[in-house]
């Protein structure tokens, strides 16, 4: 039996090779050391077991990165078609798979990862706090605990107890396997709500190629919420989600209706769609041509900050 794969992409090589020059490299901004290089797509947004899955019995498994590679291939299909201006699908098999890998952009990166990390934790932490709002509530507790295990309560540990969980003097860690699971449902999930969504697949215009990151999936707030600290997602009345999926081709997410719609980006607009690619970027911004990347990071100074979870 083959050993399972470990090398796992969070972005497929077959579209990190679309963002490749002649050279076969991709140029890549990397805001935690805050350098350029270019590297091949081979060496480019994977992590070791990043979906590795791990039965009761301890046995790993890559079934999770296999399924995602027949979803890649299938999408690496449709992708070609549109970057040579071929519009329509094969069967509606073939746009259900399709919105699965777009909301995959979402769900399968450590963005994504890292910001679910984060909910579970803050989420575990009130759950603490309301179950031990008082000392006496958590001298309570151990009293109730001593007297089904017969031992006696030490009034120190309880206090220190109570310290810890009020101030917040411990750590929280979530199984990677949690994550995986939330990634499966949310891609599903989302997935689905995409599919009652327009799609508007555009052309980037002469003389400007779109970029990518290891966080593609964006979502543009409505107009006049930029600043707005609520909440907004795809179904927000007025937000878009931009995806680019080669640097000729990108795909913009709006309003109900479920259609398809084709046809060309504006240069200003392909502009300001790479400088909120380069912002909503985790770690790596990712392109064809250094120079332009350069000027990019340079205008969006997405050197001199890094990713932050709202939670």
């Amino acid at each position: 039996m083959a050993n399972p794969a470990k090398r796992h992409h969070y972005l497929p090589q077959f579209y990190l090779r679309g963002f490749t020059g002649a050279d076969g490299l991709v140029c890549l901004f990397d805001r935690e050391t805050r350098t350029f290089r270019k590297q091949p797509p081979a060496c480019t947004a994977l992590e070791n077991d990043f979906y590795t899955t791990t039965d009761r019995q301890g046995v790993k498994s890559d079934g999770l990165e296999k399924m995602l590679s027949k979803l890649e291939s299938a999408a690496h299909g449709v992708i070609s078609r549109l970057d040579a201006r071929q519009t329509g699908w094969l069967d509606e098999q073939e746009r259900a798979s399709f919105a699965i890998f777009l909301a995959l952009f979402y769900c399968r990166t450590p963005a994504f990862h890292k910001e679910q990390v984060a909910v579970a934790e803050q989420m575990y932490r009130a759950w603490m706090k309301a179950n031990h709002p008082t000392f006496e509530v958590t001298a309570q507790w151990f009293e109730e605990k001593a007297k089904e295990t017969g031992e006696t309560t030490d009034p120190e540990i309880v206090a220190a107890f109570f310290e810890t969980i009020r101030d917040d003097l411990y750590d929280v860690e979530v199984p990677r396997q949690h994550i995986i699971r939330l990634m499966g449902d949310a891609a599903l999930h989302l997935a689905r709500v995409l599919l009652t969504l327009d799609w508007y697949f555009a052309i980037a215009p002469p003389g400007l190629a779109f970029i990518t990151s290891d966080a593609p999936f964006m979502i543009a707030p409505p107009h006049g919420m930029e600043n707005d600290w609520r909440a907004y997602g795809v179904l927000t009345p007025g937000a878009a989600t931009t995806i680019p999926l080669s640097p000729s081709t990108c795909v913009v997410i709006r309003g109900e209706g479920g259609q398809d719609h084709y046809g060309s980006m504006r240069k200003d607009a392909a502009r300001r769609m790479n400088e909120n690619v380069a912002k909503n970027s985790d770690r790596f911004v990712i392109a064809r041509d250094q120079p332009y990347l350069e000027r990019l990071v340079k205008r969006t100074r997405v050197d001199q900050y890094r990713w932050t979870s709202r939670f």
